[in-house]
């Protein structure tokens, strides 16, 4: 998790992580400038996942099979909005790269409340398919929005005023190689944490992604399914948009549905854990 901040700390918007970076400090050292035990014990069963499992975990998901999609549409170059995302037109294709049926319109339906709405917050249930999504723009798709981020930061991207062109480390996001483990591993914290900065925005915003941090450490340290929250009608509101995240991360592919539960794959927990630390850490920051 250092390591990352302090990739953060060399690049441009150094200045934005400084705090992040002290409040990670404060959460990790113990009174002799170490880890506390417990989240020493969990770092440390982390560490012990081999490159190979980690690194073919991460290629497998739509997040970096969706790159080579969009660099190979981008080409030389694509026009995108004044605010840097893909133009209403495009919405539809961008997003299907990740596995997201969507389409830009000019004026968005009502919000409706469908049975597949319903289901998709019973975590003991199978995914049921998504209705395509009519959004204004790109950064109504919280997934799109989030790649899209991650990819701008790890330089996989360029995006001018106008703009968008492959980036620097476009051959490197796209096909990676073993030894690019830590870049990809840092490129999926950066969608993890974007992701959920990104939800603070929605109706109980701050206290539904709190709940999912929470979660997420959870998953991390559980060697087997854990018990899903209660997600019924009854439920907290703020659970019920904290089970919509943990939704979304499982059509990435970052959390599975196991035993009718929902589980982290052991290689992709440091991801999980470190990005959920982070976006605790910024919102700390910003209290």
């Amino acid at each position: 998790l250092h390591d990352y901040v302090h990739f953060q700390l060399d690049g441009d918007e150094a200045h934005l992580w400084e705090e992040p970076h002290e409040i990670i400090t404060e959460m990790t050292a113990d009174e002799e400038g170490g880890f506390p035990s417990e989240l020493g014990a969990i770092l440390d069963r982390l560490e012990d996942v081999p490159d190979e499992d980690r690194y073919a975990a991460i290629v497998a998901t739509p997040l970096i099979s969706g790159n080579t999609k969009l660099i190979e549409w981008i080409g030389r170059s694509q026009p995108v909005t004044s605010t840097g995302m893909p133009r209403r037109a495009d919405i539809g294709a961008v997003a299907n790269m990740i596995g997201i049926a969507a389409q830009g319109v000019a004026k968005a339906p009502p919000l409706e409340f469908t049975d597949a709405a319903v289901q998709a917050l019973d975590l003991s249930k199978p995914a049921p398919k998504k209705p395509t999504l009519h959004v204004q723009s790109a950064k109504a798709i919280g997934e799109l929005r989030a790649w899209w981020a991650a990819l701008e930061t790890h330089e996989g991207i360029e995006v001018s005023a106008t703009r968008i062109k492959p980036g620097p480390l476009s051959d490197v996001l796209t096909t990676p190689q073993l030894g690019d483990i830590e870049l990809i591993e840092m490129f999926m914290v950066s969608y993890v944490r974007e992701y959920l900065l990104g939800a603070v925005d929605q109706p109980l915003g701050e206290m539904a992604v709190i709940l999912t941090v929470a979660k997420i450490m959870e998953l991390v340290q559980a060697q087997e399914p854990t018990a899903q929250p209660d997600n019924s009608s009854e439920a907290e509101p703020a659970s019920l948009f904290s089970a919509r995240h943990l939704r979304s991360f499982e059509s990435m592919g970052l959390l599975e549905i196991r035993d009718s539960r929902p589980f982290i794959p052991e290689p992709l927990r440091p991801v999980m854990a470190f990005g959920a630390m982070l976006a605790l850490a910024e919102l700390k920051a910003a209290a």
